[in-house]
């Protein structure tokens, strides 16, 4: 396992390479997934 930050800028670097795709099915999941994620952090 990653430790929580380094998790975290795994899927910053993710999301930032998603934006370049936006148009792709890849790239909008990605920024769905990382934003699911978060949300459940802050949550919890």
């Amino acid at each position: 396992m990653f430790p929580q930050n380094s998790y975290y800028s795994i899927l910053d670097a993710l999301s930032e390479k998603a934006k370049g795709w936006q148009g792709s099915t890849f790239g909008c999941l990605i920024l769905v997934i990382n934003f699911t994620i978060k949300i459940k952090t802050a949550i919890m």
